[in-house]
């Protein structure tokens, strides 16, 4: 999400979810896409993927601890 007029960097962003069936063709099918997936975990598996998504979403965003600091040090 794009926010030209956000002087102080404070951007948006979302997480979608995607689910996909996968034929016996390996063809992959798209279902639907979620505007909120669910980040509940129902197994080991299931909780492994969704932590991927997340860390790869603010590797992508350059989330870093040092930088989750620094805001954090700036609201209080």
């Amino acid at each position: 999400m794009c926010q030209p007029n956000d002087k102080t960097f404070n951007m948006c962003f979302e997480v979608l979810g995607f689910d996909v069936i996968i034929d016996e063709e390996q063809k992959p099918w798209l279902l639907e896409v979620n505007q909120a997936p669910s980040f509940q975990t129902d197994s080991e598996l299931d909780y492994g993927v969704k932590k991927e998504v997340l860390l790869d979403t603010f590797r992508l965003l350059g989330v870093t601890e040092d930088s989750r600091q620094r805001i954090l040090e700036r609201i209080v």
